[in-house]
Order: C-alpha cells, then structure tokens, then sequence
C-alpha cells in the first residue's frame, strides 16, 4: 500500500501530539541524529523541564507499522510513554486506579535495570532489588482510553501501602516481562546488515564473517537490558554455543555474549573495549556498567568477571 502520510508529516504529527499530551512545561523537537557508526536515524528529542526527562524517540520503525487508514490520534497514542509521578497521583486516578489494590496492579508491574553507583540517590526512594553491580527497579504501566502509555515507578512508599514484599514485586515483575516483552537472541552480524541495508553477497566475503557475537534484548527493543534478569537466554545461548559467556552489558537497552572460547584477548582489553563503547557510542544515562561478566554453564550463574 502507498503510504498516504510522509515520514516528514508523520514526524510533525508525533511532535504535535506529544507536545499536546505533554503540556506547556514540555518541548518536543524535529531531530536528525548521527550517531558515531554513522548510522542517521530521523526521530524527536523531548526534554520536560525541571524534570531532567529527556528521551529520544526513532521514528523508522514506528512509521513502516504505521496504520495510514487508521485513528491517527489512536495509532500515535500508542507509541507515546508519559511518565507519571505517584506522589501527584490524584490527578491520575482515573487513569490508574487504585494503586494500592496489588490484586488489580499486579498484572501491570514491569522491571528495568540501572547502574547502581549511578543512580544512589534515586535507590533511596524507589523499591529495587540489587543484581551484580546494578539495581532491578519497578514501575506501573497502564492504558488510557486513548492508547497512550502511562509508565509510574513503585516508590518504597507505594510498595508499602500496596502490603507486599519487594522479592513479590520482583518474582511478578519477571513473570509479566516473560509474558509481554520477552526476550531475543540475535547475532551482531545479523544486525549490522539489517541496519546498513547490506545484502551479505554484496559484502567480500560476506558470507565469512562469522563474528561470534550475540545481541540479547528484549522483542520490544525497550529497556532491552532487563532480560539479564532472566537466566534462559543464557542457558540457550550456551547449549547453542557449547561454552561458557563473557558478557558485555553495554547499555540499558541490550547486553552482548561472546562465547569464552572464542575470546583471544586479555580480560584488561576486554574491559578497555567497553569503556570505549560506553564512552563513544552510548549517552552517560544510557550506560549501564563499566564491568565484565562471565556466565558460568554448569553453576548456571552470571558472575562480575572484570
């Protein structure tokens, strides 16, 4: 079907109703974006003020899923995330409901990952759980009657007007994530190719690369990082693969394995790399640890390596 919209329309169309839904205290721009690999991504950039929110959005994906023929306001709905804070609920209730009946919330609870060091201050308000050198946190999402998301975090606060424990709250955080956003195993090459629009016989030697690295991510490709949480990627990957995993948790939106075997370079190197990764090609709050992992087969555990 010939889309009837543009990608310039559709851009505008998303800036219009973000800024709409956001209110005054918000700015949503037109972007280009170059990231280092050269890879030019079309999207909109949103700062809240005295918030400290700000977000990228990129619209390619959105706009090829995009239904022309469809609720325009409905269709955008569905691709703007506003984040709510609890402690102004009221002006949410009827949107959110009842936040302490966890009977009704429970279905509607989600994790993320964030670097614990990075984030001490925001620890001390929100439920979390520590992992490694990072901190499992909590958050609500939910619907209005017009598709847009609303995402809350569970504050310490909240969990304890909810009545629960917070290995509770974790143990059905992981459930629904299985359920709803779970995960994905892809090989580095797979992407690199799909993203630079290279077919492999275009490539010399295309069909030879084999680089033996693995992108682990959830199927929405959000918060992606979550699934090092879940120990059953890991496990295929290594039954895949034959060996144990280094582990690179690069940012909040995926972590990389390399098979241990296929690894020929000092551990020191190896975290030199990532540090160069996160310092070049990743924004500081999209960091998620400057170490190495390694995932032990046969104890089935992830372990700081470096």
């Amino acid at each position: 079907m010939e889309a009837k919209i543009t990608m310039e329309k559709f851009m505008k169309l998303i800036k219009r109703t973000a800024g709409m839904r956001m209110g005054s205290p918000s700015a949503v721009e037109e972007i280009t974006i170059i990231r280092n690999n050269e890879l030019i991504y079309q999207g909109t950039e949103t700062l809240i003020y005295g918030n400290r929110i700000h977000r990228s959005a990129y619209l390619e994906h959105f706009y090829k899923v995009f239904d022309h023929d469809a609720d325009l306001r409905r269709s955008v709905g569905r691709m703007i995330r506003v984040d709510v804070n609890l402690d102004a609920i009221a002006e949410c209730e009827s949107v959110i409901g009842d936040i302490t009946d966890w009977e009704k919330m429970q279905s509607k609870v989600f994790c993320q990952v964030i670097n614990k060091v990075r984030n001490l201050k925001l620890l001390q308000e929100v439920s979390n759980t520590e992992y490694l050198d990072l901190a499992a946190i909590y958050q609500l999402e939910f619907r209005d009657w017009k598709s847009y998301i609303y995402s809350a975090r569970i504050t310490k606060k909240i969990l304890e007007r909810m009545g629960i424990s917070v290995e509770t709250l974790h143990e059905q955080a992981l459930s629904n994530m299985k359920k709803r956003f779970p995960y994905k195993i892809e090989p580095l090459e797979d992407i690199i190719l799909n993203q630079t629009a290279f077919d492999r016989e275009h490539i010399p030697d295309g069909n030879k690369m084999n680089l033996p690295v693995y992108v682990i991510q959830n199927r929405l490709e959000s918060d992606g990082a979550a699934v090092i949480l879940n120990k059953e990627p890991f496990e295929k990957l290594t039954d895949q693969v034959g060996a144990n995993l280094i582990v690179f948790p690069t940012s909040v939106y995926e972590v990389m394995a390399v098979p241990e075997i296929a690894m020929n370079i000092p551990i020191l190197d190896l975290k030199t790399l990532l540090m160069q990764i996160n310092i070049e090609c990743i924004r500081k709050e999209e960091q998620l640890s400057t170490h190495i992992y390694r995932y032990d087969r046969s104890a089935n555990k992830l372990k700081i390596l470096y």
